[in-house]
């Protein structure tokens, strides 16, 4: 028997009911599903996971050109949109005095009911 996929965790999901209440939820390890009585999510990501193009893809629904767009290590600043959404892709300043980057990639997925954000850190 195969062993299925084991999908990173991300560091968190906030999902909003249809009266705009939001909850936090615990972190999920796959895509993240609407219920009832759910209207809207936002679910942030790290895009060095090699797992992300799979969730991207299979769970949401997102094709892989822009899959690969919002997980490439080396990207620059940009939006285009799709049918099914819009991307953002931007750099913000790195305010750690550890890191050696003086800017950070943030890529962001919107839709009708979700946000996906992307960081790495």
């Amino acid at each position: 028997m195969a062993k299925s996929k084991k999908y990173t965790t991300v560091p968190f999901t906030v999902v909003f009911d249809s009266n705009g209440k939001a909850k936090i939820n615990e972190p999920f390890t796959n895509a993240v599903k609407l219920k009832k009585g759910q209207s809207f999510f936002w679910h942030n990501i790290n895009y060095q996971s090699e797992e992300n193009p799979c969730i991207l893809c299979s769970g949401y629904g997102i094709d892989e050109d822009t899959a690969e767009a919002l997980t490439e290590l080396d990207t620059r600043p940009r939006y285009f949109t799709t049918p099914k959404g819009v991307v953002f892709i931007l750099r913000a300043v790195n305010s750690d005095p550890n890191e050696e980057d003086d800017l950070v990639s943030v890529r962001f997925w919107v839709d009708k009911n979700k946000i996906i954000s992307f960081s790495s850190r």
